[in-house]
C-alpha cells in the first residue's frame, strides 16, 4: 500500500468507523467515492526506442498500430532516401527494424497513414509521390519486406493527400485523401487488394459535409470518420460523418460548434457504438476538448474541456478506450511544455495526467495513434528524444481499474482492493 492509500483509508476509518459509528450498511455506497484513491498507482513510463533520423527514419507522425507482440509505424522523413521509412518494434524484445524506405516518385513520399495490417501485410499511404505527384498506397509482404504501390492516386478523380487511419474489412482497404476529389475537399475511397481495384465512395463539400477527412474506423458495414474543417453552419470546424458500404448512402452526423464542442477534430475511435475522439483546438477553454458521439441515439456529449494551465493542450493523436477509461495525449503544455499523456474516467468525468513528456529525455509532441496491450499503453513523439533523437517510441503502464469492499467492525475498518 502507497502512502497516500495508507492516508486515505485512516481518514477513512477516522471519519466513518470512529467519529460517526456507521454501520456497514452505510459505509458501502460512500466508500465507492474513495476507489479512484485506492487505486493510485506509479506509473512506469519508458522510452523503447530513439530514431536516429538518417537510417531509421524521422518524426514518427502517425503513431503505432498493434498486431500480436508487434508494433507498426511509420516516419514521415528521414530514411536513406530522406522520404520515410516503415519499421516495427517487437514488444517482448524492444527489437526496432526498418521495413522499408520511400524514394518519392517511384514508390511515394511522407508516409503518414495509421496502418492497416493482417496476417500477411502490411498497409498504408504515403502524402505526395508516385505517378502524379499525389500520394500512393502501398503494401508491405511481411514474410518477404517487398514493397507494392497498389495505386497512384491523381487529384481530380481520386483525391489527393491520403492521410489517417486505414482500416481492412475482409479483403477491402478504406481510407480518406486529404483534398482533391470533385469539390477539391477530400474524398472516402476503396481499394481491393485482391486485384487492386480502386474506387472513391464521396467527395466532400466544404460547406456541407466538411473538408480535409481525416481517417476512417468500420462497424457492421458502416465507415465512420471525421473531417478537420468546414461543415454547415456559423462557427463549425468540423464533422463527424458515416458511410454506409452496401448501400452507398453518406450521412453528416454532427458539426462542431467551436465554442461548445471544441473545433478540428483529430482522432476517432469506436468502442460498443459510441464514437470517442478529441479535438485540436476551441472549447469552453480555448484548449481542445474530448467528446463521444452515440450512433444508436445520435447523441453528441463534450465530455471535458481541457485547461492548459493543469490539462496540457492540443490533442493531436488518436483515443483508445478500455474499461471505461478514454486515454489519449495532447500535444503541448505540461512540466516541459512538451506534451501530456492523460486518462478520462468516463463515470466520473475525472481527467487525471499518467505522464508529462520531457523533451530531452522523452522526445515530445505525441502524435497518431496509440495503442493498448492490457495495461500498457504505446505511442510515438514527433520530435526530439535522448541522443539527439528525431522522434521516440514509447511505452506508459497505466493504473489498472479496482473495485473496493469496505466495512466497519467497531472501530476498525476493513476493505478489499480487488483488481
Amino acid at each position: 500500500m502507497n502512502m497516500r492509500m495508507t492516508v486515505a483509508v485512516a481518514l477513512l476509518r477516522q471519519v466513518l468507523c470512529s467519529r460517526f459509528a456507521l454501520s456497514s450498511a452505510w459505509i458501502l455506497p460512500v466508500a465507492s467515492l474513495f476507489v479512484a484513491q485506492l487505486s493510485l498507482a506509479s506509473n512506469q513510463f519508458q522510452v523503447i526506442y530513439g530514431l536516429d533520423g538518417t537510417n531509421d527514419g524521422a518524426d514518427p507522425y502517425g503513431g503505432v498500430i498493434q498486431s500480436g507482440n508487434m508494433l507498426f509505424g511509420t516516419s514521415v522523413n528521414g530514411g536513406a532516401e530522406q522520404n520515410g521509412t516503415v519499421w516495427s518494434l517487437n514488444t517482448s524484445s524492444d527489437v526496432f527494424s526498418k521495413l522499408h524506405d520511400f524514394d518519392s516518385r517511384q514508390n511515394g513520399t511522407g508516409p503518414d497513414s495509421v496502418l492497416a495490417v493482417n496476417e500477411d501485410f502490411i498497409f498504408g499511404t504515403t502524402l505526395g509521390g508516385g505517378l502524379h505527384d499525389e500520394g500512393t498506397i502501398w503494401s508491405i509482404n511481411k514474410s518477404s519486406g517487398a514493397h507494392s504501390v497498389l495505386h497512384e492516386l491523381k487529384s481530380e478523380i481520386d483525391g489527393e493527400v491520403p492521410r489517417g487511419r486505414v482500416i481492412l474489412v475482409g479483403d477491402i482497404l478504406y481510407g480518406t485523401a486529404e483534398v482533391g476529389g470533385e469539390n477539391n475537399a477530400g474524398t472516402i475511397w476503396s481499394l481491393d487488394t485482391r486485384n487492386e481495384r480502386f474506387m472513391k465512395l464521396h467527395s466532400f463539400s466544404k460547406n456541407i459535409d466538411g473538408e480535409f477527412p481525416f481517417g476512417v474506423v468500420e462497424s457492421d458495414d458502416v465507415l465512420y470518420g471525421i473531417t478537420r474543417r468546414g461543415g454547415n453552419g456559423p462557427g463549425v470546424t468540423g464533422t463527424i460523418w458515416s458511410f454506409d458500404t452496401v448501400s452507398g448512402i453518406f450521412t453528416n452526423l454532427h458539426a462542431f460548434r467551436e465554442t461548445v464542442d471544441g473545433g478540428v477534430p483529430t482522432g476517432i475511435t469506436i468502442s460498443e457504438n459510441v464514437l470517442y475522439g478529441a479535438t485540436f483546438l476551441h472549447g469552453q477553454k480555448g484548449a481542445g476538448t474530448i467528446w463521444s458521439f452515440d450512433v444508436a441515439s445520435g447523441i453528441f456529449s463534450n465530455l471535458y474541456d481541457f485547461d492548459r494551465a493543469t490539462d496540457g493542450y492540443e490533442p493531436l493523436g488518436g483515443v483508445v478506450v478500455s474499461q471505461n477509461t478514454v486515454f489519449g495525449t495532447n500535444s503541448s503544455g505540461g512540466v516541459d511544455n512538451a506534451g501530456v499523456v492523460w486518462a478520462l474516467e468516463l463515470d466520473s468525468g475525472a481527467l487525471k495526467i499518467l505522464h508529462e513528456f520531457v523533451d530531452s529525455s522523452d522526445g515530445s509532441y505525441p502524435s497518431g495513434s496509440i495503442a493498448l496491450d492490457g495495461n500498457k499503453l504505446y505511442g510515438t513523439n514527433v520530435l526530439n528524444g535522448p541522443n539527439n533523437s528525431k522522434g521516440t517510441i514509447w511505452s506508459l503502464v497505466v493504473p489498472e481499474p479496482s473495485s473496493a469492499l469496505l466495512f466497519c467492525m467497531g472501530s476498525l475498518l476493513f476493505f478489499i482492493l480487488r483488481k
